[in-house]
């Protein structure tokens, strides 16, 4: 699996999602979103250590280069309140550097599950549904 991480992969924020990348997957890491990704990427994942990082316009130019590649956001302490007062990037799936677990990555490389996969346009109902259907069927498997 190909995975591209943007961002400071040095913050000590970041150790445990960095080491999850390192063990899980064949990633590289740059520092900006670049002009021309990879087309064979299979993942997408932003360190985002501060609000308003990664511009809008930026996401929207690698989601044209890379339309159907999922993309994720791991956001650092400084972006805690950014709900509430910066501007959210549109379209990539958010967790917090504090909250990675590397279960969802698993699910991601290795089956269908993976909350990931799943349209870029999916709202909270939808998430929560998504992830209620996932939790019975491992229940039942």
């Amino acid at each position: 699996m190909q995975v591209l991480a943007i961002g400071d992969a040095t913050r000590s924020e970041f150790d445990n999602v960095v080491d999850s990348l390192r063990r899980l997957t064949n990633f590289r890491i740059v520092d900006n979103v670049p002009e021309e990704p990879e087309s064979d990427t299979d993942l997408v994942v932003f360190l985002q250590s501060y609000t308003r990082q990664f511009s809008a316009a930026a996401v929207d130019r690698l989601r044209r280069h890379l339309p159907l590649t999922p993309m994720v956001v791991v956001l650092g302490a400084w972006c805690a309140g950014e709900q509430r007062t910066g501007s959210p990037l549109i379209g990539p799936f958010r967790v917090f550097a504090d909250e990675w677990d590397e279960t969802e990555l698993l699910r991601f490389r290795d089956t269908n599950a993976s909350l990931w996969m799943q349209p870029p346009t999916l709202g909270d109902d939808e998430t929560v549904l998504f992830l209620a259907n996932r939790k019975k069927m491992e229940e039942d498997a």
